[in-house]
Parts: C-alpha cells; sequence; structure tokens
C-alpha cells in the first residue's frame, strides 16, 4: 500500500523542561548513570575505582571558558603574520567552538603550568608536504603547504572519495605536538 499523507500520523510533541542532559564535562555523573543502566559488574567496576585525575578534568572543564588562551603564542615559535594569522585563526575556532579540543589544550597548558614543564615551541616549516617531526635535541617542527597568499593548501589525494581538508590535517598535527609525551 503506498504511503499517502492521510495515512501519516502525527505523534503530538511532548514538552519537557525539566529534563536535563549530562553536561560535556560531568564524566563522573554520565559513567554512574551509564553503570545503573547496564549493570554490568565489569563496568561497575572499573566507574567505582576511576583515577582522581577524572574528577580534576571534570573541575578544569566546568571552568573552561573563563581562559583567554592565545594557543599559537604558547605552542609556536613566531613566524610570519600571514602564515600566523591562518593557523591561528583554525585553532582559535576550535578552541571556542569544541569542548574536547579545548578540554586537551587546556590540560596541556596546565599540566606544563603546574608541573613547571617547559613547553616544547613548534616551529612552522612552509613544505610541499604535511608532516610533524619531533626529534630529541633539535626542535620541534610544523611542516605546511601554503599557496602565495598564505593560506593552507588542501591536499591532493587522487584515489580518495573523502576529501581531508588542510584544516582537519592541520588539527591532527598539532594534536600529535601538544599530546606528544616529553
Amino acid at each position: 500500500m503506498p504511503i499517502t499523507l492521510e495515512h501519516i500520523a502525527a505523534k503530538p510533541l511532548q514538552e519537557n523542561s525539566k529534563a536535563k542532559g549530562v553536561r560535556t564535562w560531568d564524566t563522573i555523573q554520565y559513567l554512574s548513570a551509564l553503570d545503573k543502566a547496564c549493570q554490568d559488574t565489569v563496568f561497575h567496576e572499573q566507574v567505582s575505582n576511576l583515577p582522581k585525575e577524572y574528577t580534576r578534568l571534570d573541575e578544569m572543564a566546568r571552568d573552561e571558558k573563563e581562559y583567554s588562551l592565545n594557543i599559537f603564542d604558547f605552542f609556536f615559535e613566531p613566524t610570519a603574520d600571514i602564515i600566523c594569522d591562518d593557523i591561528k585563526s583554525t585553532l582559535d575556532f576550535y578552541y571556542s567552538n569544541s569542548p574536547t579540543f579545548r578540554r586537551l589544550v587546556n590540560y596541556k597548558v596546565n599540566h606544563s603550568i603546574n608541573n613547571d614543564i617547559d613547553t616544547s615551541k613548534c616551529e612552522v616549516k612552509v613544505s610541499p608536504n604535511y608532516s610533524y617531526e619531533n626529534t630529541e635535541g633539535s626542535g620541534v617542527y610544523l611542516s605546511l603547504p601554503f599557496d602565495k597568499k598564505g593560506f593552507l593548501v588542501d591536499p591532493e589525494f587522487h584515489d580518495c572519495e573523502t576529501r581531508i581538508t588542510s584544516e582537519k590535517i592541520l588539527l591532527d598535527l598539532f594534536l600529535k605536538h601538544i599530546l606528544y609525551d616529553d
């Protein structure tokens, strides 16, 4: 039987203004709710024995909007303004709009400051290819291709259906830099 407009029933909307979702930073509350729903003994054991660091990360995340961080200056060596602006705008956009990205950056910054660790600043090199190098004693390099106007060049993938943008590769290489074990 073909579906026509007269056979479609609309489900009435239920307003549920009291329902609140678990916030992105409420890891413990979220895991507790999952624990109650799943009733899995192994999962319960893991949730019950979480390290204190998880709670600390949740507390940091609650206050994460208080930071006004210049990501480029903290993690990169000075470079040409046109290149700096392109990288800075991409990183600032994700810092403002992605709680996960912001949390990773804030964690690295806090960890570096609280443990008096000198953060290895990354030097940006103009190159025909995308790459990240972190070799002991010789520095940290992020190689990126830029056009004449100072914009990142999208990579060329001939056998790939899904296009990977220059922005995504920049984020991937930046995350490698901040998550690299010193």
